[in-house]
């Protein structure tokens, strides 16, 4: 819940009730005064409630549940209740949602429990309980648990039901749980996912009066997803993005991954692993977050060279060509009266690809090689650098590139290819 939310509200609230009361004209047929006060004060109370809870990052709901199971004489199901007392430091009912998660019109009990690692994060886990068999009818744990064990967030999370895979013509939403790190004051709103797992309900046939049991599971994980950056997940495609950057941090790139869904097997996981992910689709190093605004006066030589072959898609793709659209001009990343620039348009064989036009293009490696690691941070005129790119490029056929990139009037620039690593491809 984001309680920076209520409390806009209440700040709102309170901000239109006092505007409301200085109008003398207003609720002229009764004690107005009496009135609005009492609703101001409310508001007042309520905006500073949330404030101090969105402050101190504490969760009222605990205590809301508690004191619903105290009115309720002790009769009601309170989850928290539920925890053995030699579990209670180890386990902890984060969030309670009444949630219809098999299509059966009745709203399950979706319970999210933190656990305690004891390594400074605290995992988080899922349950569905339901009421659906047994005779008499027993509220049964229905586990939702992640390929290899894995947890579905270690900070904040966000559940949404959403149609993902389709078995036997079914209409039951799959349950999606988005994991996040944690923030003082909840989900941002800019907050990227760093975790995604899928869940599919499985019938278990037989009878609503057979005893319950969760084997085989009745939630399948039909996907799981780790990564600096995961999503979003196309609703038309079902195809899901993860991106990692490994040790691409210091030149703001990353790798970034396209998953497909298996529609045979309704699932994102290996068949015969079903602890892995299929291999993904595209697998290419990209910019991350976002490529500079002026990709020319890049900072680093890295996403110079990297701009300069995502200019040479012709056609608008999932790989590097993904950013076909900004209207990158090759010729404006190589340097004047260079060995490249002389090259250009000449040779294709000498910037290791088949045409100057490509249909797609995926980076496998890009680093700076040799001693201008550091000079590569921060240009100076005459500065030299030297980077080398692996890339795939219209063919299967895997090729690597080393370039000197000098840095000139403020800017780094392709000047040549160093001889030893010359392709032997030619241009079209």
């Amino acid at each position: 819940m984001d309680y920076r939310i209520i409390f806009l509200i209440f700040v709102f609230a309170v901000l239109l009730l006092y505007r409301i009361r200085s109008k003398s004209s207003f609720f002229s047929f009764v004690n107005k005064d009496n009135i609005l006060s009492f609703l101001m004060v409310l508001a007042i109370a309520g905006a500073i409630g949330s404030f101090v809870t969105m402050m101190l990052d504490h969760d009222p709901l605990p205590w809301v549940r508690r004191i619903g199971y105290e009115v309720g004489l002790r009769q009601l199901v309170n989850y928290a209740e539920a925890v053995p007392p030699d579990l209670a430091n180890q386990l902890n009912v984060v969030n309670v949602l009444r949630k219809d998660t098999d299509n059966d019109n009745f709203n399950e009990w979706l319970v999210l429990y933190e656990f305690e690692s004891g390594s400074g994060i605290t995992p988080i886990r899922a349950v569905v309980y339901d009421n659906d068999r047994g005779n008499p009818p027993t509220i049964f744990p229905y586990s939702l648990q992640s390929p290899n064990n894995a947890y579905l967030s270690s900070g904040d999370y966000q559940f949404v039901q959403q149609d993902v895979v389709t078995v036997d013509n079914d209409d039951i939403d799959e349950l999606l749980f988005w994991g996040y790190p944690s923030a003082p004051f909840g989900i941002p709103l800019t907050a990227q996912a760093t975790d995604l797992t899928i869940f599919r309900y499985r019938d278990q046939g037989g009878s609503t009066w057979d005893p319950p049991t969760d084997s085989p599971s009745r939630y399948v994980p039909v996907g799981r997803f780790h990564g600096d950056a995961v999503g979003p997940l196309d609703p038309a495609t079902k195809e899901v993005t993860v991106v990692r950057q490994g040790n691409h941090e210091r030149s703001l790139l990353a790798t970034r991954y396209v998953y497909a869904l298996n529609n045979d097997e309704a699932s994102y996981m290996q068949t015969n692993n079903p602890g892995e992910l299929n291999d993904p689709i595209v697998a290419t190093i990209d910019f991350y977050p976002d490529p500079p605004s002026d990709i020319y006066s890049a900072s680093v030589p890295e996403q110079i060279v990297l701009g300069f072959y995502a200019a040479m898609c012709s056609n608008e793709g999932k790989d590097l060509c993904i950013h076909r659209d900004k209207g990158w001009n090759p010729k404006a990343f190589l340097a004047e009266d260079s060995d490249a620039l002389k090259n250009y348009q000449n040779d294709g064989g000498y910037f290791g690809v088949p045409k100057f036009s490509l249909n797609n293009i995926s980076v496998r490696a890009l680093d700076v090689v040799g001693n201008a690691v550091e000079g590569s941070i921060v240009g100076q005129q005459g500065q030299v650098s030297t980077v080398r790119i692996t890339f795939t490029a219209d063919t299967e056929l895997e090729q690597t590139v080393t370039y000197e990139l000098h840095f000139l009037d403020g800017k780094w620039h392709i000047f040549r290819q160093l001889k030893e690593q010359v392709s032997t491809l030619g241009a079209e």
